[in-house]
């Protein structure tokens, strides 16, 4: 489906109704030309780095998950560790409170 947009410079195609438009200028490929050999080059060298930074954000994506685990799991360590520590420290005051209260000689 073709739609003439307002400025009349461009050309909007909907290739199914449920695809958003695509703007292409009219006056980049006339019916029956071929893109130059330096149109194609620009366009695929676009096109490569393009990729590349796809590929560079999804590597740095995949490297910032990896470093979110493994600090999520160092803090799973340290609460565990915490928790430990805590009760120790609630047995020995208890233990200490016990001796103060009933010195060892009254026993």
């Amino acid at each position: 489906m073709l739609h003439q947009s307002n400025d009349n410079s461009m050309l909007e195609v909907a290739t199914s109704p449920d695809r958003e438009c695509e703007i292409i200028d009219p006056n980049y490929l006339k019916r029956g030309q071929k893109e130059s050999s330096r149109n194609f080059i620009t366009n695929g060298r676009e096109i490569l780095m393009k990729q590349i930074t796809i590929n560079d954000k999804i590597e740095e994506t995949t490297h910032l998950k990896e470093f979110i685990e493994s600090e999520e799991e160092q803090l799973k360590e340290g609460r565990r560790l915490f928790e430990e520590d805590k009760q120790k420290f609630f047995k020995y005051v208890a233990i200490q409170f016990i001796c103060f209260l009933y010195p060892p000689f009254m026993l």
